[in-house]
């Protein structure tokens, strides 16, 4: 579709994007993947969690008063939230209470798990997971949307951690994120939690 726009004249989205996965079993991953060179890709992979395995320890463990809360929709109070954090970005998506519930409530667009997190009854941040059944016994997860207040790099982490247990608990061997390059919580997914396999402008 991008290719077809760009053909088209249409307008290109103005930011690049990266491409990022976490995998927990590798090999389990590359033997339902046609590729070639598995053996080539494996190496690479593992090199990428060693030295991911490191970078992590620079990441903050310091608990916070954050709690969070899985919801069916996006109540009135998460525009108090938008309208703050709108504010801090030059280039952000629509992200108020009527297109959120649109987007990622409607049974007719999927099944999502929505995620608010709170500090002191206040929203800070939320994300949205999804997991996709392409092949029967073996499911796919993707972290479809997230944010946070400017600063609440914790609030981040402790969603990110929150889902990756949920993917877990559900026997997800693989998770797809997108990000645009050089978001504020970008170093967050690579140091922490998300193995950056690839990394491309979309």
């Amino acid at each position: 579709m991008i290719e077809i726009n760009k053909k088209q004249g249409k307008p290109v989205f103005p930011k690049q994007i990266s491409y990022l996965m976490r995998i927990r079993d590798v090999s389990e991953h590359l033997d339902r993947a046609s590729v070639k060179n598995k053996w080539l890709i494996k190496i690479g992979i593992y090199y990428l969690k060693f030295i991911n395995n490191i970078l992590s320890s620079y990441v903050s463990n310091k608990e916070n008063d954050v709690t969070l809360s899985t919801v069916d929709k996006f109540d009135e109070n998460f525009d108090k939230f938008w309208g703050k954090v709108k504010c801090e970005y030059d280039f952000i998506i629509e992200g108020s209470k009527e297109y959120m519930n649109w987007r990622y409530t409607d049974k007719r667009g999927g099944n999502y798990r929505i995620t608010i997190a709170f500090d002191d009854n206040e929203i800070v941040g939320y994300l949205v997971t999804r997991i996709i059944k392409y092949k029967p016994d073996y499911y796919e997860g993707f972290i479809v949307d997230f944010l946070a207040l400017f600063g609440r790099n914790d609030v981040v982490e402790k969603m990110i951690l929150d889902a990756i247990r949920y993917f877990d608990e559900n026997d997800v061997n693989v998770i797809y994120c997108w990000i645009i390059r050089g978001h504020l919580h970008e170093k967050i997914f690579f140091l922490r939690v998300l193995l950056i396999v690839e990394s491309r402008s979309k």
